[in-house]
């Protein structure tokens, strides 16, 4: 008889564990200054949360998924207790990982590749190619949110002058003509902004000055501690087996990825570097 409530509450702990095991799971995807906003993006992340849950052998809806462009509603996002998994570019993670206790676990690689170069555009000779000609200018970037990554990452052997201005501004098409015009304005551009700048009709009148090392481009993280291991392994394998499923590389297009890949150790070693490099001092 002494042994009844030792085994009422192993019975209540297995429910317990139980229903945490099924509780839903928030995955975010933060992008700062990406096309879209979360209302245009909910049917697309509902069609990806349903592929990921079905190829993790998820109950239908346990997976919930989400879109937000902006910082706020990001790290927002990523603050509740149900976010337990991150999809951020790199600058995100540098600029909130710690923070927001994300850890990188896979690569998401975008259409434009796995890694992404920056390239600071100026109009043609009015800069020279090092940092001390960036003083009293402006950069505009659709990373500009994140200034230490820009500092303190993509021009990780520039020291940049402390009177430069960092801006946000997702729509660089007129920060390129004011560039182009001859204003004291540069602009820094991914893989994808960079690929078009030759089609723009006054091209001509803009130059690359420099250029980042290859950076990982996005990344599926967790958000704590908030899913246990074993979940988290299921879920980041669904994740990796996405492309080969049935109708898992459409979905994965539009959400304007091509695969989730394994981070390999060179790669956590450069993100680690990274988030060193955006804390070094007056950053």
């Amino acid at each position: 008889m002494r042994r009844k409530p030792c085994s009422l509450l192993a019975a209540l702990a297995l429910v317990l564990c139980g229903a945490k095991a099924s509780s839903r799971i928030d995955l975010v995807v933060s992008a700062p200054g990406y096309p879209g906003n979360t209302v245009q993006a909910q049917p697309t992340m509902d069609a990806f949360a349903q592929e990921v849950e079905q190829e993790a052998g998820w109950r239908k809806g346990r997976l919930q998924a989400k879109y937000f462009e902006s910082v706020a509603g990001g790290t927002e996002a990523l603050a509740a207790d149900t976010s337990a998994v991150a999809l951020v570019p790199l600058s995100f993670l540098v600029q909130f990982g710690d923070k927001l206790e994300l850890e990188p676990r896979l690569l998401a690689v975008p259409k434009t590749g796995p890694t992404e170069t920056w390239a600071l555009v100026a109009g043609t000779g009015r800069l020279t190619t090092d940092a001390p000609s960036l003083a009293g200018w402006e950069i505009v970037s659709r990373a500009g949110y994140a200034a230490a990554f820009v500092r303190g990452v993509v021009f990780d052997d520039w020291s940049l002058p402390d009177n430069v201005t960092i801006s946000f501004n997702p729509g660089i098409l007129s920060a390129l003509r004011k560039a182009a015009g001859g204003e004291r304005v540069a602009v820094l551009l991914d893989g994808e902004q960079r690929a078009a700048l030759n089609s723009l009709p006054f091209a001509k009148d803009l130059e690359v000055v420099y250029e980042s090392d290859p950076l990982p481009a996005f990344l599926a993280c967790t958000v704590g501690d908030r899913l246990p291991e074993h979940e988290a392994d299921r879920l980041f394998a669904a994740l990796l087996d996405l492309r080969a499923k049935e109708g898992g590389a459409d979905v994965l297009e539009q959400i304007r990825l091509v695969r989730f890949e394994t981070l390999t150790a060179t790669q956590l070693d450069r993100i680690r570097a990274a988030r060193e490099q955006a804390a070094g001092p007056g950053l």
